[in-house]
């Protein structure tokens, strides 16, 4: 599942941090939303102090009722829970599945 907010961020770090040419950021971000759920989270989380964007991601597991989020950022994967939602890194995760 996906928000607004975190679509908005994945089409800007395609054009900035990796130089995208922002007609393919847009393709790519279209994609995502064509095999997600969108959700419009009603509730702002304030969590994570060193890097806030990332608790739009609390926002968004949290509105759609995720039961884990799978993430290589530090500062989710660092809390381990947050309520009753597991934080994995894609690693563990895909150990899990064998």
């Amino acid at each position: 599942m996906t928000s607004p907010a975190l679509l908005a961020e994945f089409g800007r770090v395609l054009t900035e941090k990796f130089e995208w040419e922002p007609s393919s950021a847009e393709a790519a971000v279209r994609q995502v939303v064509q095999v997600s759920t969108v959700v419009r989270p009603l509730k702002r989380i304030e969590v994570i102090a060193d890097d806030p964007d990332d608790d739009r991601v609390l926002e968004a597991a949290d509105e759609g009722g995720a039961d884990v989020i799978i993430s290589g950022d530090r500062h989710l994967t660092h809390l381990g829970t947050w309520g009753e939602i597991r934080i994995e890194r894609v690693s563990s995760f895909l150990k899990r599945l064998g």
